[in-house]
């Protein structure tokens, strides 16, 4: 008698997928308004910790359209310590992404 045969299909059945993007998509708007509440607008430079938690926060959330009013309210209080830091390089497919988004009907 083959082993196989015996296991139930349902083993095999694919995991859905959109439990596992929401309790991601929760996480990532979690660390994004964790991040909004300390970002405040400053005119210092952007420390390379801060600019990098920032940028894979952005990362995901960019992805997101629901998280895009989050996401612009980081963006512009970021803005000038980005720039102070001599990091626009590192920054420019964020900003981008951002403006795409921003132009966006909807």
């Amino acid at each position: 008698m083959d082993m196989i045969a015996e296991v139930p299909s349902t083993m095999y059945a694919p995991t859905p997928i959109d439990g596992s993007r929401t309790l991601f998509c929760t996480y990532v708007m979690r660390s994004l308004r964790a991040a909004l509440a300390v970002a405040s607008e400053q005119s210092t430079p952007l420390s390379d910790a801060l600019s990098a938690r920032y940028s894979a926060i952005l990362g995901f959330a960019l992805k997101m359209p629901e998280a895009w009013p989050e996401v612009r309210a980081l963006l512009r209080n970021i803005a000038t310590p980005v720039l102070l830091s001599g990091t626009c390089e590192g920054w420019a497919e964020v900003f981008e992404t951002a403006v795409q988004m921003a132009t966006q009907p909807g």
